[in-house]
């Protein structure tokens, strides 16, 4: 019997059976850390690429699998909305002035008679939505996760199992995003895409998760996709207008 050195339990094998600790015999060394480095590193893209794989091909049945307790291979719901949101945001940092000079040319916001009611620059409003993507982004999923389980409560699902759904779904929401932006460095009007891809994908992910007959669902699905996008467009413009407008 061995006496964990982490939580001073006695254990057998190679791993603590109270905390999973592993047993350490060896003084660490530069080799040590360069192995811990590489097995880190190949495991997190080993959990990263299955999670992707599986919520592109599969998403619904995934999601129902993870929430089952077969989570070890894959990457944790926030964990994985944290990394993709990250990369979304650095992308859109970096290529991002192109898209918002292409909406504003084709919706002419400059000529708007409201937003000149109300004495707003749309330089200042593009400005405020870039540095607060990451927040704005992230109300997302309790929003989305809130319309599925009032829409869906009858499939049996809580509001945290709806919310985890929620946080896988929209990341590869974020990774599509990601991709579309870099074919809109070759032509912005690829930029539209998006919305429509957004929509086809998290209809299928909707309706397989659901596990409804696929016409009600979706019908639900298209609900769950606008009333999301409605609430956090209103989110979203009320924060903007009145921090603009509080502005000094």
């Amino acid at each position: 019997m061995e006496t964990c050195l982490n939580c001073g339990k006695k254990f057998e094998d190679s791993f603590c059976n109270h905390c999973g600790q592993k047993k350490i015999t060896d003084r660490i060394t530069l080799k040590s850390i360069y192995l811990e480095f590489l097995q880190t590193v190949f495991l997190f893209e080993s959990h990263l690429f299955r999670t992707v794989k599986e919520l592109v091909i599969s998403p619904g049945n995934y999601v129902k699998t993870y929430l089952k307790g077969k989570r070890r291979p894959f990457m944790a719901p926030i964990q994985f909305f944290l990394l993709l949101l990250t990369l979304y945001v650095l992308v859109f940092n970096l290529f991002g002035d192109k898209y918002f000079e292409y909406i504003t040319q084709v919706t002419r916001v400059e000529n708007s008679e409201k937003i000149q009611k109300f004495d707003l620059n749309i330089q200042n409003i593009q400005t405020h939505v870039k540095k607060n993507l990451d927040i704005f982004n992230f109300m997302m999923p309790p929003i989305m996760a809130l319309f599925f389980w009032a829409l869906f409560r009858k499939q049996g699902f809580n509001y945290a199992e709806s919310l985890v759904f929620s946080f896988y779904i929209i990341s590869i929401g974020f990774l599509l995003s990601i991709i579309i932006i870099f074919f809109s460095l070759v032509d912005i009007r690829v930029a539209f895409l998006k919305n429509i891809l957004l929509i086809i994908y998290f209809s299928f992910a909707i309706i397989q998760f659901s596990g409804m007959k696929k016409t009600p669902a979706l019908f639900k699905s298209i609900l769950t996709i606008i009333f999301t996008y409605m609430l956090y467009g209103v989110v979203v413009a009320g924060f903007t207008i009145i921090f603009i407008l509080l502005k000094p």
